[in-house]
């Protein structure tokens, strides 16, 4: 016999679970789901009456019989003539198909360097059933809320999201978080604003950037590069990367002061972002024989300003990407050694930890993936001048 437990006057909060967007029912049907899912009510047990719900949160008995029939629908519960709404026994949990939002920092323009992972991820999730809406937040808080917001009002029932760096912590994804909705974060933690009692509830999605950017110092160690710099497209940008860089230099002995690590400032044009730069390398009086960039497209622009300032790449001057992709397409790239992870691997993982989230239940431990990462050698690099091998 389904049994009801003492305490599930708290298994929500009183008062209106209205989320800004969304109906009654939809907020209503949301919360619940969110309680079961984050273990407040386990199976076997019952939902509370549908009197003492509409009560409780000041609804109608229309709007909670409703919210209740889209819990049995999602295979959340069942309806047991006679009894009232027990959370669902099944061992197999029913694959959802609703639509999965995906929120990165920015689409278009020349900062479309997810343009692949983008493509990926929704191959792999159609493949199963599942479309793909996607957002982008700048990575502020008030984008994130926003894109949150409508993917709440179009049926979203996972998120897959890079967490703002800017602008505080948004409200609407810790929100979604809390109610235990499917999420996965995507990239590395150390600039999130995202509390960290929040993102360890959470999948965590990354490339290897700390391997990836060795496996690219130590191949530019062995061509003899002893003056390497970092070029990026703002402060903050890789900061992970720029971390990795810092640290390999010094355990060669090899110069890793300020003057190495450039922010290009080119504003949405990471290609503008490497030839300013480059040109603040120079104008610093600095001339390494190698620089390491955390994407494609400013590593593509550090060539170009070079060029332009009379230096031979790859005579003179190495440079390393990473990403494996740029805004122009696979010519533009195709003679830049860089850093590739693979896409297909990042859709799989996505996916994969969007389903075990859904069949794992209270019990189940987050987990942390890195995505492997490797050199890719092409024709932007070659043996340190012999001067320069000191």
């Amino acid at each position: 016999m389904p049994r009801r437990r003492e305490d599930q006057s708290r298994l929500l909060p009183a008062g209106r679970p209205q989320a800004p967007g969304r109906s009654l029912v939809e907020s209503l049907a949301a919360s619940l789901s969110g309680a079961i899912g984050g273990g407040e009510i386990m199976p076997g047990e019952m939902l509370p009456p549908e009197r003492a719900l509409a009560a409780r949160h000041r609804v109608g008995r229309v709007t909670v019989r409703t919210a209740l029939r889209r819990l049995v629908r999602d295979g959340l519960a069942e309806c047991v003539p006679g009894v009232g709404y027990v959370v669902s026994r099944r061992e197999a949990v029913p694959v959802d198909a609703r639509p999965v939002g995906l929120i990165y920092a920015d689409l278009g323009g020349r900062t479309l360097a997810a343009s692949r992972s983008v493509a990926a991820i929704e191959a792999e999730l159609a493949r199963r059933g599942r479309a793909l809406l996607v957002g982008a937040s700048g990575l502020t808080a008030a984008g994130e809320d926003a894109c949150v917001r409508r993917f709440r009002a179009a049926g979203v029932g996972a998120l897959v999201i890079a967490p703002a760096t800017s602008g505080g912590a948004s409200a609407e994804l810790g929100n979604w978080i809390r109610q235990g909705l499917p999420t996965v974060l995507e990239g590395h933690p150390g600039r999130w604003l995202l509390p960290a009692a929040l993102s360890a509830r959470c999948d965590q999605l990354d490339t290897d950037n700390r391997g990836g950017v060795r496996q690219a110092l130590e191949y530019l160690w062995s061509l003899g590069h002893r003056r390497v710099a970092f070029v990026s497209s703002s402060p903050a940008e890789g900061s992970e990367r720029c971390a990795a860089f810092t640290e390999f230099l010094r355990e060669r002995g090899l110069p890793d002061g300020p003057e190495l690590v450039r922010a290009g400032l080119g504003g949405a044009d990471p290609r503008e972002a490497g030839r300013e730069g480059w040109r603040r390398l120079a104008a610093a009086g600095e001339q390494p024989t190698a620089v390491l960039c955390p994407n494609d497209d400013t590593a593509l622009g550090v060539v170009e300003a070079a060029r332009s300032a009379g230096l031979r790449c790859p005579e003179e001057l190495s440079v390393v990407g990473f990403g494996n992709e740029s805004v122009d397409g696979p010519a533009a790239i195709r003679e830049l050694t860089t850093v590739d992870f693979q896409r297909d691997e990042l859709a799989r993982q996505v996916a994969r930890l969007l389903e075990a989230q859904q069949a794992g239940g209270r019990g189940r431990r987050p987990e942390q993936v890195r995505l492997p990462a490797q050199l890719v050698v092409r024709k932007s690099c070659a043996a340190a001048p012999a001067a320069a091998r000191t």
